[in-house]
């Protein structure tokens, strides 16, 4: 019998490692104030494709990998370890006040 070389897209185990992929460079990007812009043009990919790897919707490339744990300023290993992926929240984020920027707490 021979035996399967690749991983099948729908395998459970491949399915978690690309949302922990996704979680992590969803939250290194969002602690280094990155938008997913920024991040694609620091890591030199399309915008499109680093929605996708946030949302855990493409199997990347270790080239990709590479490119995004540089532009976050992480080692690939990094990148890798286990993390939940958040629920999704549709839409733009709520606009921030003035002084929540200034100040970076919201105001009472």
């Amino acid at each position: 019998m021979a035996v399967a070389l690749f991983m099948r897209a729908e395998d459970p185990q491949f399915l978690v490692l690309l949302a922990s992929i996704a979680a992590n460079v969803r939250g290194l990007r969002a602690r280094r104030s990155l938008t997913q812009e920024a991040l694609a043009q620091r890591a030199d990919q399309d915008l499109a494709y680093v929605q996708r790897v946030e949302r855990a919707a493409t199997n990347l490339s270790v080239r990709v990998l590479f490119a995004l744990a540089r532009a976050l300023g992480v080692a690939p290993g990094q990148l890798l370890r286990p993390r939940a992926l958040p629920p999704s929240r549709r839409g733009r984020p709520a606009k921030r006040s003035a002084a929540t920027v200034r100040r970076g707490r919201p105001q009472e």
